[in-house]
């Protein structure tokens, strides 16, 4: 093997090497993005659950306080305003 061939493998080792460490980042990098929108969507899927139980409450004692609409969605606005109307306390 000539030097000009061992010179241009070592060139090609070295961006071989390159390439290689930098897929690597870029595959470690991929992982942690994927770990943070996991945690996020596992943040958005607790909140969404929350606000489900929350307006399923609020349907059932809306649905108690009006008979007769057993089978009624309250208007999210109106039944807003009947829950903060069912206040006990002032309004700050």
């Amino acid at each position: 093997m000539t030097n000009r061939e061992e010179e241009d493998l070592r060139d090609l080792l070295r961006e071989l090497r390159t390439g290689l460490l930098n897929a690597l980042r870029e595959r470690d990098t991929a992982y942690e993005r994927i770990i943070t929108l996991e945690e996020e969507q596992r943040d958005h899927t607790r909140v969404f659950e929350l606000q489900h139980k929350r307006m399923s409450e609020a349907t059932i004692a809306w649905r108690e306080a009006h008979p007769g609409n057993d089978s009624t969605f309250p208007d999210l606005g109106k039944l807003l305003t009947w829950l903060l109307s069912q206040r006990k306390d002032p309004a700050p």
